[in-house]
């Protein structure tokens, strides 16, 4: 049977969700930069190894040995984040760590805002279906 409403809109206040889904996609955004890098890093240092292997053989037929991303880019060269104050104080972490921890802990906190989000509108839901079928 059809009705004269078609949809209807239910206002929360979702400041506190915004500010934490703006962190992680911050977060989120932190963690692509320092991922990129540290494959450049690799990929040149790879090429370097490659060059280098060449030379030393001169036309035999050996394999490159397979490296391991931390052998590539040991964690020194990685990129590193103060995990203090604004970014200015604290001690430095590794970026690539820091960041999916990060991401995890901010995800945990959106998962429970949205639960308590759905648990307050869920009566106004249902008085908004009532007045509906009335």
């Amino acid at each position: 049977m059809p009705s004269a409403i078609d949809h209807i809109w239910l206002y929360r206040n979702t400041r506190e969700l915004n500010k934490l889904y703006k962190k992680r996609e911050d977060a989120c955004e932190m963690l692509e930069k320092a991922v990129t890098e540290v494959l450049k890093l690799a990929s040149r240092e790879y090429r370097r190894l490659h060059k280098k292997h060449k030379k030393d053989i001169e036309g035999a037929s050996v394999a490159i040995p397979l490296l391991t991303l931390e052998e590539l880019v040991p964690l020194a060269k990685r990129l590193k984040h103060k995990a203090g104050f604004l970014g200015m104080c604290g001690m430095e972490v590794d970026m690539i760590e820091w960041c999916a921890e990060e991401i995890g802990r901010l995800n945990r906190e959106i998962d429970e805002w949205r639960k308590m989000l759905s648990r307050k509108t869920k009566f106004l839901h249902e008085l908004c279906l009532y007045a509906v079928q009335e």
